[in-house]
């Protein structure tokens, strides 16, 4: 049996509705489901959640979709959203380049960061004082400088969080730091990734790369979030 993508039907302006991502759209919106968390609960977890709450649901054999109340001609209005949007379909190959181009721009935006919060927390010798606490010292470009990738800076940013980063950035942005840790070391061992956990890791670098004040890098990443929407549900991220 397939598996059934969750969404929210929303009213939009003039009679339509929009469609989004159920645990995206939770997630963008904690104050409609409170108490449950988007990233620790299942899609079932949550649907039974919002049908308590007075939304309908809907079933195909692709799809549950959530609706919100007071949404009228529901069946109606998506059939005229998928003419509109006709998703197309990617290839593991595509979610994975966008996964890769993700933790590129993750690294542009870190490395100013990283290494500006290093330098003010512990000295002008942030770069002996790292290399002494690792098995192998961190590699360097022909001209000295650190050449960063995005694991070997989540990883800093990770095992110096208590002396260095916790001064700066809060708790949730550790978690984000360790979930995009394992997202990297899936993507280095070759492990495929599917529409959801593209989605995820995309919004996921996003957050983080807005926190540390990266906004080209943050726009760009947001900016592929919204093509693989697009791709996925035709609509806007």
């Amino acid at each position: 049996m397939p598996v059934q993508k969750h969404v929210v039907i929303i009213a939009a302006a003039g009679g339509n509705v929009e469609v989004h991502p159920l645990k995206q759209w939770l997630r963008d919106h904690p104050d409609i489901a409170p108490g449950l968390d988007p990233n620790m609960s299942t899609s079932h977890q949550l649907r039974n959640a919002l049908r308590k709450m007075g939304w309908a649901m809907e079933q195909s054999p692709s799809e549950v979709r959530l609706i919100e109340p007071g949404v009228k001609g529901t069946s109606q209005a998506v059939q005229r959203s998928a003419i509109r949007r006709q998703p197309s379909q990617r290839s593991s190959v595509e979610y994975k380049q966008m996964v890769g181009r993700a933790l590129e721009l993750l690294r542009d935006g870190l490395i100013p960061f990283v290494e500006r919060e290093l330098a003010a927390r512990i000295g002008p010798e942030w770069l002996r004082r790292l290399d002494a606490a690792r098995e192998r010292a961190l590699p360097r470009t022909s001209g000295g400088r650190v050449a960063w990738d995005s694991q070997a800076l989540l990883k800093v940013m990770i095992d110096n969080w208590q002396s260095v980063f916790r001064l700066s950035l809060r708790h949730l942005e550790r978690s984000w730091s360790s979930e995009l840790l394992d997202i990297r070391n899936r993507f280095a061992h070759e492990q495929p990734f599917n529409s959801e956990d593209t989605h995820r890791a995309l919004d996921t670098a996003q957050r983080l790369l807005i926190a540390v004040s990266a906004p080209r890098q943050a726009a760009e990443v947001e900016g592929m979030k919204a093509e693989l929407l697009r791709s996925i549900y035709g609509v806007q991220g």
